[in-house]
């Protein structure tokens, strides 16, 4: 497993899935303070136009910002198909949990993604959880998957709470939230999380962190 010396001295590769309004950001601003960074994509029509260093929906300063990394060549955006997950030391999973007719999320997505990314990762690497999950979530239906295929892979819980217009400098200023169920892993994810700038990271446990994510939905909706 990656420390927080590597990650300090960005001596490490970062994946980010789903090139969406919470990963793009996201895999811009790491870009931009010098990580390595692949984004992956499995639209068609949105991984063309990154390729093409065009954002595929407007974000106030993202497009002047992929332009830097683009040339920079800290950040490649793939296919979900063509990238292999043991290229990196720490995936994030930005994906969404949309509610089914139901009412319950639908976790498809997010669970098949998981189950790719522990086939492939390296042994002892971090994956971090981006998205809206009920509580209790990581620990009954995440790392029980993740066991199925790869028991050394570490996991957080580091819900986005960015509003829409003002990812990019709400990505660097706001505090985040770090679940784990390894204290040794929190500290490597905090010091991740601090390349993006200086500011609160709180560290708890998953099913915390997961029910910090709804309460802040919740308040935004009231």
């Amino acid at each position: 497993m990656i420390d927080k010396l590597q990650v300090r001295n960005k001596n490490f590769s970062l994946c980010v899935v789903g090139m969406g309004r919470i990963g793009l950001p996201l895999a811009i601003s790491f870009a931009l303070k010098g990580v390595k960074v692949f984004g992956v994509e499995k639209n068609p029509e949105t991984l063309r136009n990154l390729k093409d260093s065009n954002i595929p929906f407007f974000e106030p300063g993202m497009q002047k910002a992929l332009n830097t990394v683009t040339e920079s060549g800290h950040i490649r955006f793939v296919s979900d198909t063509e990238f292999n997950f043991a290229e990196s030391e720490v995936t994030i999973a930005a994906l969404g949990t949309p509610l089914k007719e139901n009412l319950l999320p639908d976790m498809s997505l997010i669970l098949n993604v998981v189950s790719n990314i522990s086939k492939q990762a390296k042994d002892y690497s971090i994956i971090i959880l981006r998205s809206t999950l009920v509580p209790g979530t990581t620990l009954n239906q995440i790392l029980p998957r993740i066991s199925m295929f790869n028991n050394s892979l570490r996991v957080a819980v580091c819900p986005e709470r960015i509003v829409e217009g003002n990812a990019m400098a709400e990505i660097a200023q706001l505090p985040e939230i770090v679940g784990v169920e390894d204290n040794k892993v929190g500290e490597i994810v905090r010091e991740l999380f601090l390349l993006l700038g200086s500011k609160e990271i709180s560290i708890t446990n998953t099913t915390t962190a997961e029910a910090a994510k709804i309460f802040t939905n919740v308040y935004r909706y009231v």
